[in-house]
């Protein structure tokens, strides 16, 4: 099986990607691409307070700049939902946040739409699952029972750490109660390819704020590289 490409996770060496995501408002989600992030992530979820319908958020998508990459928010959907939402353009990617099984995420794959998994991380062992589904791409976020992101929870970073040594050929994200504060510390402890914020830089739920997500793109733009193998940093 051919593997999409999902440039999210391929700036080997470099800071890392920025995704933000949850969006109510058309206008705001175009603002925020606006600023230079790497991608948006649209909610399809029933249960979110950030879920948007279908075919507003392909109207939305229309016209956002072409770099900024779409990812579509789904817990537990059927195939035909994820490639519905594909299809009419509201979003290029599946983010996946329940108990999928990997034939639909080898499926999705198969028919050329990357997966990114999301993990709510407990134990160091959790990621270990989400190797056997067939997506290197995975998104560790801060678990909380029955809610699928968004929640503000802050992950320990030193327990992605050592579930991601469980399960060293994933390609990392990083998500779970990020804000303009404290993602540069969390980056230079993990060093994830991509970051995923949502909470922390609304103004409520859905509605980002400019101010913020500013703030936000800044502080990772801020974090020193790690040096290079062989190197030693001072």
């Amino acid at each position: 099986m051919a593997m999409p490409e999902l440039p999210l996770f391929e700036r080997a060496g470099e800071n890392p990607t920025v995704k933000i995501c949850g969006f109510r408002d058309g206008r705001n989600l175009a603002a925020v691409a606006a600023l230079g992030v790497d991608a948006v992530g649209l909610n399809f979820w029933p249960g979110s307070k950030r879920v948007v319908q279908a075919g507003e958020a392909a109207r939305w998508a229309a016209d956002l700049p072409a770099q900024v990459i779409r990812v579509g928010v789904f817990v537990e959907p059927t195939e035909a939902e994820v490639r519905e939402v594909v299809e009419n353009g509201a979003a290029q990617v599946a983010q996946l946040h329940g108990n999928e099984s990997a034939a639909l995420v080898k499926s999705l794959l198969r028919n050329g739409i990357p997966v990114i998994k999301a993990v709510g991380i407990k134990h160091p062992d959790d990621l270990r699952h989400a190797a056997t589904l067939g997506t290197p791409w995975v998104l560790a976020d801060a678990f909380a029972p029955g809610v699928f992101g968004g929640t503000g929870r802050l992950l320990d970073g030193d327990l992605v750490l050592q579930a991601w040594q469980q399960a060293p050929s994933l390609k990392l994200g990083l998500s779970g109660g990020l804000t303009p504060k404290n993602v540069a510390a969390a980056i230079a402890c993990v060093r994830p390819a991509l970051v995923d914020v949502a909470s922390g830089v609304e103004s409520e739920p859905g509605i980002k704020d400019l101010a913020a997500v500013k703030d936000f793109l800044e502080a990772v733009r801020s974090v020193p590289s790690p040096p290079e193998k062989g190197e030693r940093s001072s």
